[in-house]
């Protein structure tokens, strides 16, 4: 029970972020860094959820930061504190399945694009989309 109010929370806020990634390219980092709180409160609160696993989960989002600021923000802020957000709130495993699910679709998206001539090298693209495709796709999977 605890774990379908978590998965649907997280894809209210996927839902979210990829309408505002789309349209504004920009992620608003307030819902993110509560919906990370509320990942920890809800680990330490429910009976059988280990908070291990929520600050566990946390470490893909902050090596995210770590290559972000390396790279001169090429990846963006908000990519990272949507990663850590996903990740407090399901844990380790599940924000690296979805991580590399959405980086293998966001490859093979921009693939298709630098084929048809819509998008060259230098092009960004907004990848909480992929986030959300990734997450819906193993959600539905189980």
């Amino acid at each position: 029970m605890a774990r379908t109010a978590v998965n649907c929370l997280i894809t209210v806020l996927l839902i979210f972020y990829t309408v505002t990634d789309l349209k504004h390219r920009r992620i608003w980092w307030p819902p993110a860094a509560a919906c990370t709180g509320l990942g920890i409160l809800i680990h330490l609160a429910v009976p059988g959820m280990e908070v291990a696993e929520s600050l566990t989960g946390l470490l893909p989002g902050i090596v995210l930061f770590a290559i972000s600021f390396a790279s001169g923000k090429a990846i963006g802020t908000g990519d990272c504190l949507t990663l850590c957000a996903y990740g407090s709130m399901l844990g380790f495993r599940s924000v690296c399945e979805v991580f590399f699910t959405a980086i293998a679709a966001a490859a093979l998206f921009a693939l298709l694009l630098l084929i048809s001539r819509k998008a060259d090298r230098k092009s960004r693209l907004a990848f909480t989309p992929f986030l959300l495709l990734a997450h819906m796709v193993l959600f539905l999977w189980g």
